[in-house]
């Protein structure tokens, strides 16, 4: 998994943003969180992906992302997905 060797965070949001496209058809850089509810039946996949989607949009607020862990948070959508 790409993920594991990956530090960057936006490549790592990129790696995650195939994935979904992969999954669901739809990218998290284009649709609306909306829709995304819609999409997505199972709370808790949706619960950490609006999570990872609020880090990435704070991304210049660090006091806001302190205590998530992008990489473990994508690990854990992977295992949730498959």
């Amino acid at each position: 998994m790409k993920v594991k060797k990956e530090d960057d965070e936006k490549e790592l949001f990129k790696l995650l943003n195939e994935m979904i496209k992969y999954s669901f058809g739809i990218s998290l850089k284009a649709v609306s969180r909306e829709k995304l509810k819609n999409i997505i039946d199972e709370k808790e996949l949706l619960k950490v992906l609006l999570q990872v989607m609020d880090y990435m949009e704070n991304m210049k607020g660090i006091q806001d992302r302190e205590g998530l862990s992008l990489k473990d948070k994508i690990k854990e959508i992977y295992q949730k997905i498959r």
